[in-house]
């Protein structure tokens, strides 16, 4: 009886610390402009667009997503409202306190973003889809304070508007590692002018640019590669579990 019960306990702790030290999602998708979620603009792409991203994300229509902007091109009643119906919490907020809490953040880019907050939502665990494009202080002041947060995972924004309208993107869903995920079903994008993305690498994160024919890299997503460090408390539960299973041996040899 006394070894079935610490075979049980061991088993359990043992399931437990591993399930508790399971990598974080961790994920990134940017676009090079703000226009795809705006008033009259977000429409059937741009909305499996979305959707793939949430899925990606591994939101299957549960969580809380924020907004993270003052600009109208994302906090707006059609965004808001397809959110919703897709079954996530929306909350639309300019300046949080925190990020923590949140399932994934939408964020354009504005003149008084917390970049190095946001990076480290992300590298703690978190999904964002971050949105260039808006002029808040011009190409070249969009594309700094937007790199805080880039180029912590690995991305990074030209100083310079491209003048791209809508993007084909059909090809893009063969385009591996991220694209079947992301582009799948999304014919085009539709956009007006937005900072290019590029992908200088960051330790740790697996990065991917989409390019239109021109060489424009107008989408892009960022995935964390390394594996999560244990926390103190399933560290505690690990041991408890390997020396439940050392106590099991112990009583085997006495028998």
């Amino acid at each position: 009886m006394r070894k079935a019960m610490a075979v049980k306990a061991g088993a359990l702790a043992l399931g437990l610390a591993i399930a508790g030290n399971s990598a974080h999602a961790q994920r990134v998708v940017v676009s090079h402009d703000e226009w795809l979620t705006g008033n009259g603009f977000f429409n059937s792409n741009e909305q499996r667009f979305v959707s793939n991203a949430l899925t990606w994300f591994g939101l299957t229509g549960s969580g809380n997503i924020l907004l993270y902007s003052s600009n109208g091109f994302l906090v707006n009643t059609a965004f808001e409202n397809y959110l919703g119906s897709l079954g996530y919490s929306v909350t639309a907020n300019s300046a949080p306190a925190s990020f923590a809490g949140y399932s994934a953040v939408f964020s354009e880019s504005v003149t008084n973003l917390n970049g190095s907050g946001l990076a480290a939502y992300a590298l703690g665990g978190g999904n964002v889809f971050y949105i260039g494009g808006t002029g808040f202080g011009g190409a070249a002041a969009e594309a700094a304070y937007s790199n805080t947060f880039l180029n912590a995972v690995g991305l990074s924004f030209a100083p310079t508007y491209n003048g791209l309208g809508t993007v084909n993107t059909s090809g893009f869903s063969s385009q591996g590692p991220f694209g079947p995920a992301l582009f799948t079903g999304v014919a085009s994008v539709y956009s007006n002018s937005g900072n290019d993305i590029s992908a200088p690498g960051a330790a740790g994160w697996t990065t991917q640019v989409f390019s239109d024919p021109s060489g424009n890299g107008v989408y892009a997503a960022a995935a964390i590669t390394t594996t999560a460090t244990p926390e103190p408390a399933s560290g505690a539960l690990l041991a408890t579990g390997l020396l439940a299973f050392v106590l099991l041996a112990r009583m085997r040899r006495r028998a």
